[in-house]
């Protein structure tokens, strides 16, 4: 089961994200446990829509028993709502398996060694 948040922009949790962008592979235990999810996220997307000022988005995949994940600074989202604000963009290559994201229909391809771009199918 996987769910997908928005990261409000100005928040820590926006600040935590940006550090994992950042700081690559080394932070992801540190971020895991400044977020709560050590124990029940088994898979992890990082999306940003742009480079400059973006806006940021989680894809968490979590294990069977997990029904709720509380965070005041994400916003739940659809599969639909990040398709339609983000048609292209970038995802933290040290994050997660990929597989999540080309679920959804999005084309994953390395951009440099800490970032993947990725399209939506059309």
């Amino acid at each position: 089961m996987y769910k997908i948040y928005c990261v409000e922009k100005g928040s820590n949790v926006e600040a935590i994200v940006k550090r994992l962008i950042n700081e690559g592979f080394r932070y992801i235990p540190l971020f895991e446990e400044k977020m709560g999810i050590v124990d029940f996220c088994i898979d992890l997307e990082v999306i940003t829509d742009g480079i400059i000022n973006p806006n940021l988005f989680l894809i968490m995949k979590f294990v069977s028993d997990q029904k709720c994940y509380q965070n005041r600074n994400l916003k739940e989202i659809t599969a639909e709502q990040l398709k339609n604000s983000v048609q292209k963009g970038y995802s933290v290559s040290c994050a997660g398996t990929k597989h999540m994201l080309q679920s959804i229909g999005y084309n994953v391809n390395n951009f440099n060694e800490y970032l993947n771009e990725i399209k939506l199918v059309s």
